[in-house]
């Protein structure tokens, strides 16, 4: 569990590999359902043969977790390589709708931001300060801002960042961009 701004901003520090992009991604989970790291640990064994696909948990509770170490890159394959040069978090939920309430075929209708408690989103905010601390010219994209087939984490990571944070995406279509290197992600800013 991580406890506070400093202990985020150590750990993004500790990090031995180029990191110049978060990654956003939701468990498409109902508003009833709180997964922890350990839970999504054992599912992606399970279901991929990998172990968790992600470096923070944001919990329903406002919980930050620790997934795999940040100097890992994860074995989930991105579009473009979107993994390489990332962190990958992710928030619990992305279905405001209890889990149950739906037919697995209509959970695209329950899709929704809203089913993000306010603790979530301030424990997001903690991670961007941190993250902004450590990395000034990192891009924010979510998993549906590469991929199009992809809709989580139900809402814009980049717009999200630029209303609250003022820092902009710099990418012309992350869609068909692969991830900035430092040196390049810096010549964009200049």
């Amino acid at each position: 569990m991580i406890d506070s701004k400093e202990e985020l901003i150590a750990d993004l520090r500790a990090a031995k590999r180029e990191i110049t992009e978060v990654v956003v991604h939701s468990t498409f989970t109902g508003t009833n359902v709180n997964l922890r790291a350990e839970d999504i640990n054992a599912l992606m064994v399970r279901d991929y043969g990998f172990g968790i696909a992600y470096h923070y948990i944001f919990n329903r509770d406002g919980s930050i977790q620790r997934g795999r170490p940040i100097s890992i890159e994860l074995e989930q394959q991105l579009k473009n390589n979107h993994q390489q040069r990332s962190i990958q978090v992710c928030f619990v939920g992305g279905l405001n709708v209890p889990e149950g309430g739906f037919n697995l075929p209509d959970y695209k209708k329950f899709v929704s931001k809203n089913s993000y408690t306010r603790e979530r989103w301030t424990a997001f905010d903690l991670f961007i300060g941190a993250a902004y601390t450590v990395y000034p010219y990192l891009q924010m994209l979510g998993h549906n801002s590469i991929d199009p087939e992809n809709m989580d984490p139900a809402f814009d990571p980049a717009e999200y960042v630029e209303s609250k944070f003022g820092k902009k995406l710099v990418f012309d279509d992350p869609k068909t961009q692969p991830p900035f290197t430092r040196d390049a992600l810096i010549k964009r800013f200049l």
